[in-house]
């Protein structure tokens, strides 16, 4: 298949699948273009960096979490770094479809079949303590959004239901890396406290000032 014949296909597959979030190329055809929603974020590439810097250069043997996983860039980019399982927790219809279409792309770029794990559900209906224990949980951008859809956003129930969620997952991983967006009771600050309830601190912190900052947060258990 030619180039362009390639390109056409992978357009048409894309718009099928509805608005994308994650920003990225498939094929070389990017999954947002100017003036779609969303399409001022910055690449998942650039946060997949940031990311990586709170990581060894290998995840061989480990375990890993992704809470909001979208259309699942980062999930997968965890198994190819050698992670031997990877679960993703994605609520969202077209997130969730965009996510089991990315898996195959990147399969075929790895030659072979990834250990990841798409899940559907609301991340608040989920019993952590089944899925076992973790070396990391990715938490990007998502925290602010747990208990939201019951309560309200930022209401006491929602912050509520967030350290209960975040509390049950502590007991079986050793470091969250937690995603920002700078704004009220979702900033760096804001979360050292939170984690500092779990028994967690922040050894690693990303700030940009501006709309977007990251932390790595680590609670020394034996995960």
């Amino acid at each position: 298949m030619s180039t362009n014949a390639i390109s056409e296909k992978v357009i048409k597959e894309l718009n099928a699948l509805g608005g994308w979030y994650q920003k990225m190329d498939i094929h070389g055809v990017p999954t947002l273009k100017d003036g779609q929603p969303y399409s001022g974020n910055i690449s998942s590439s650039k946060i997949l960096k940031i990311v990586k810097s709170f990581m060894p250069s290998s995840l061989n043997g480990m375990r890993v979490l992704d809470l909001g996983s979208n259309a699942g860039f980062f999930s997968l980019n965890m198994s190819m770094m050698g992670a031997s399982e990877v679960i993703g927790v994605e609520m969202n219809d077209v997130f969730f479809n965009q996510s089991l279409y990315l898996k195959k792309h990147f399969e075929e770029l790895n030659g072979g079949e990834l250990n990841v794990k798409f899940i559907q559900k609301n991340i608040s209906d989920l019993n952590f303590n089944e899925f076992g224990k973790f070396d990391y949980v990715l938490a990007l951008s998502i925290i602010y959004h747990i208990g939201k859809h019951k309560y309200g956003k930022y209401t006491e129930g929602a912050l509520n239901e967030q350290i209960r969620v975040l509390k049950e997952i502590s007991h079986n991983t050793k470091y969250f890396i937690v995603g920002t967006r700078n704004g009220e009771k979702n900033n760096v600050n804001h979360y050292d406290k939170v984690f500092s309830e779990l028994n967690f601190v922040r050894i690693k912190a990303i700030i940009t000032g501006k709309k977007r900052s990251w932390a790595l947060y680590s609670g020394g258990n034996d995960a």
